[in-house]
């Protein structure tokens, strides 16, 4: 009971002195690399889609106010390619109005925000971008803070400091900053929801067994994923997933270690928890999706169109199996283009990507224009993903031969949890028709904390000051690697952001940093 009390106190309290410094450290980058160097002037903006969206909201309507010219109004068939000089590219087109296919919610955000602060002027969406990157920063670094303190609290605060820097520092969160659309903050919105309900919903699991746990905690994780979804519709299939892991954790956590034993009677009242608490755990997701639906119907009269079926453009999303494999070797093994000029290491597209690959055929249709590395090239850590699952494996199948304690299962949870988010959310960009850097954001953070959490178990299932001392300096190394790497691969954003944006700093980097 008292271990529940002190970890929640207050989140700045639970964040030791190293750790916020780490946190800060990031934090300080996301500003750098967004505002090119030039934190107080305006930053580079790149689209302002969400705030046209915001002030569509603040005059009561659901449509952007920008308004589609004649010509394509009066054409037989506006989404014809031949009619692409009079688009708006990108954007949803419904009877004589433009829409996003991009979730509502950052529109509702920035109009709430926009308001409060009689704030008049545009705000373009690399503002979102940071603050939804910030958002997820945060939330990911309590959750490693508490991952360390209830699971292994004899390891070094300095860990936990290099394991916040590779979290917030792996790609491609500073490539998304680099390159603030309003695609990176649909993305980043929906990345930054998503781990603030798993921190809460690890805190949830955490506090089953020594009180009942209240509604509001459920409804308050329920609702961060329900946000989430409306920054990022793909990520459904994400969040029935941790709702339904999270729900059963929380019911066995509530019941004790006598309900994985227990007879037929036991597991009935289990069944009455898991009932209970899914309930609250699933009524704000059904709210958002029901919104989501409506929001649909209201817009192109249609509850199942989101936007991608009126979206004017040449090249119309596609999802196929045949797809998946040329993905997974693009999220995972695509490699990078190094050199002796600075940033070093380059992100290859279209003739470079082919050139790089031409050994591995593409199916027909699969596209390489965008620009993207592999996890396994650039995020080291997520090396250790796999020996992450290999222990949370072995926590699972040691209920056979004795009960599982309040450890094994928050084990267990940050572990299927981590994996979810590392592959389910991935889910619906495997299929598609390409592969791009931003589309990491929608499940890298999953596989990088797998690979944290590998690597804080060896440091402290390491028995000998030797191999304790030789675990640390392997993920010291891992950590600060992925950091680095991603670091680098930021720096030059979708197209080239400080080139660009800031020529002059660019120039000095290049001659003073080049080999």
């Amino acid at each position: 009971m008292a271990a529940g009390k002190r970890s929640h106190s207050g989140w700045v309290a639970r964040l030791p002195l190293l750790a916020l410094f780490a946190a800060l450290i990031v934090e300080c980058l996301y500003v750098l690399v967004g505002s090119v160097g030039h934190p107080l002037r305006p930053w580079p903006e790149y689209t302002n889609d969400y705030d046209l969206l915001s002030a569509g909201f603040r005059a009561g309507k659901l449509h952007l106010l920008v308004l589609p010219p004649p010509e394509l109004v009066s054409q037989a068939n506006p989404f014809d390619p031949k009619n692409a000089a009079l688009w708006i590219a990108d954007e949803s087109y419904y009877q004589g109005k433009y829409y996003l296919y991009w979730g509502p919610v950052p529109a509702v955000l920035q109009a709430i925000a926009k308001a409060a602060l009689h704030i008049e002027r545009e705000i373009g969406d690399q503002y979102l971008v940071f603050a939804f990157l910030s958002l997820s920063l945060a939330s990911g670094a309590v959750l490693i803070q508490r991952l360390r303190n209830r699971l292994f609290p004899g390891l070094s605060p300095g860990l936990v400091a290099l394991a916040i820097l590779a979290f917030g520092l792996a790609n491609p969160a500073l490539h998304l900053s680099a390159s603030p659309g309003v695609y990176q903050a649909a993305i980043s919105g929906g990345r930054a929801f998503l781990m603030l309900g798993l921190c809460l919903a690890c805190d949830a699991v955490w506090v089953a067994r020594s009180r009942s746990l209240s509604a509001w905690r459920c409804l308050v994780v329920g609702g961060a994923w329900g946000i989430a979804l409306g920054c990022r519709v793909s990520l459904v299939f994400a969040v029935i997933a941790l709702w339904f892991v999270t729900t059963l954790v929380v019911a066995l956590r509530a019941s004790g270690p006598e309900a994985l034993t227990a007879a037929a009677a036991t597991r009935g009242a289990g069944l009455r928890r898991f009932a209970r608490h899914g309930f609250w755990f699933g009524v704000p997701l059904a709210v958002s999706v029901a919104l989501l639906l409506y929001y649909n119907k209201l817009r192109f009269d249609d509850w199942l169109e989101f936007g991608t079926g009126v979206q004017l453009t040449t090249v119309k999303y596609r999802v196929a199996l045949k797809y998946v494999p040329s993905n997974l070797y693009a999220y995972f093994l695509e490699p990078g283009r190094w050199s002796g000029v600075f940033p070093y290491l380059h992100q290859p597209r279209g003739v470079e990507r082919v050139i790089l690959n031409a050994w591995n055929e593409r199916p027909a249709g699969y596209l390489l224009d965008e620009p993207v590395v592999g996890l396994l090239r650039a995020v080291p850590i997520v090396w250790l993903a796999p020996l992450g699952l290999a222990m949370a494996a072995y926590q699972a199948c040691s209920r056979f031969w004795r009960p599982l304690g309040a450890r094994g299962l928050t084990y267990l949870h940050y572990a299927a949890s981590f994996a979810i988010i590392g592959s389910i959310s991935g889910l619906p960009v495997f299929g598609l028709y390409l592969a791009t850097m931003r589309y990491l954001g929608d499940f890298g953070n999953g596989v990088v904390l797998l690979g944290i959490l590998a690597g804080f178990s060896l440091c402290a299932a390491a028995s000998r000051a030797r191999s304790r001392r030789l675990f640390a300096a392997s993920f010291a190394v891992l950590a600060l690697g992925t950091a680095c790497l991603g670091l680098l691969l930021g720096y030059a954003g979708y197209d080239g952001h400080f080139e660009h944006r800031n020529p002059t700093l660019h120039a000095a980097l290049v001659r003073r940093l080049s080999l």
